[in-house]
């Protein structure tokens, strides 16, 4: 496998383990600030737990080529919100991110004709943009009419997942 392939689909690993520990610090910020218990709670199923697999499935295509996988390493998160709205605001940025990061290894092994890796990253980029992108993008716009009623916010929960 070409050097430069090999990191970009390593670095968008890499970015879905970050994601992992992003998402994990909204949801601490959820529960510890806001009391978004319900939410919370979806928002760590659903989507928090997603992105180890999908470090999975990137890190399967590294090993199918029989490349060596590593973790690389994670930086601390404290981050801070205003409102679940301006969270998810920073959600979706994120997320938008890390489907570039996705879509940079893909045209790397493309533009190196890798054509069995880049269809397989073709696979993993529209899932993505499916399973997660589409939803970051959603949450974020119905999160923005809720201002700091958090508690309408929290039982409007399933409305986000359905």
């Amino acid at each position: 496998m070409n050097p430069k392939v090999k990191d970009a689909i390593q670095a968008a690993l890499d970015r879905c383990f970050t994601m992992n520990a992003i998402c994990d610090r909204m949801v601490y910020v959820m529960h510890s600030q806001w009391y978004l218990s319900d939410f919370a709670k979806m928002f760590h199923e659903k989507i928090a737990h997603d992105y180890p697999d999908w470090a999975d499935k990137l890190g399967k295509l590294l090993l199918g080529e029989g490349e060596d996988v590593i973790r690389g390493p994670i930086d601390s998160q404290a981050q801070t919100y205003r409102s679940p709205g301006q969270m998810l605001e920073k959600y979706r940025d994120e997320v938008l991110i890390t489907r570039r990061m996705i879509g940079d290894a893909y045209y790397s092994a493309f533009d190196n004709a890798e054509a069995g890796v880049a269809a397989c990253l073709c696979d993993i980029l529209e899932d993505f943009q499916e399973d997660m992108v589409a939803r970051a993008i959603l949450m974020a716009g119905k999160a923005a009419r809720y201002g700091d009623n958090f508690a309408e916010f929290d039982s409007d929960t399933k409305l986000f997942f359905d």
